[in-house]
């Protein structure tokens, strides 16, 4: 589902769903399913919720949630928080800009700039 031009909210349900944000500032919610969610060049919201899913920010600073699962999240550019909920999630926060990372419960792997702020990580690579 693509959202288009504007602020869009979009709900996914509990199959795999693509959720595309578009112009304007986004909030997408994945559900139950193991979804991919992708924000445009405003600053989105991505919530990734139950499953194995992969978020990818935009140009602006997003808010990027995975939830539980095994998640892939990339932020893109921009001043950008991550949070990774439960699982073993993936992410790529290395965009020069300075970030927060949670990565919450699990074993996780983040590729992180040296200034950036991470909190729960397992390994942090630069």
């Amino acid at each position: 589902m693509n959202g288009g031009r504007g602020a869009d909210r979009m709900d996914g349900g509990s199959g795999v769903d693509y959720l595309e944000g578009g112009l304007g500032g986004d909030r997408l919610n994945g559900g139950s399913g193991s979804d991919r969610l992708s924000g445009g060049d405003d600053p989105d919201v991505l919530r990734g919720g139950d499953g194995h899913d992969r978020l990818s920010g935009g140009l602006d600073g997003d808010r990027l949630i995975g939830g539980d699962g095994n998640d892939r999240i990339d932020g893109g550019d921009g001043r950008n928080r991550y949070y990774g909920g439960a699982g073993r999630d993936v992410i790529d926060a290395a965009n020069g800009s300075l970030e927060r990372i949670d990565c919450g419960a699990g074993n996780d792997v983040v590729r992180a700039d040296k200034r950036d702020r991470t909190i729960g990580c397992e390994r942090i690579f630069p």
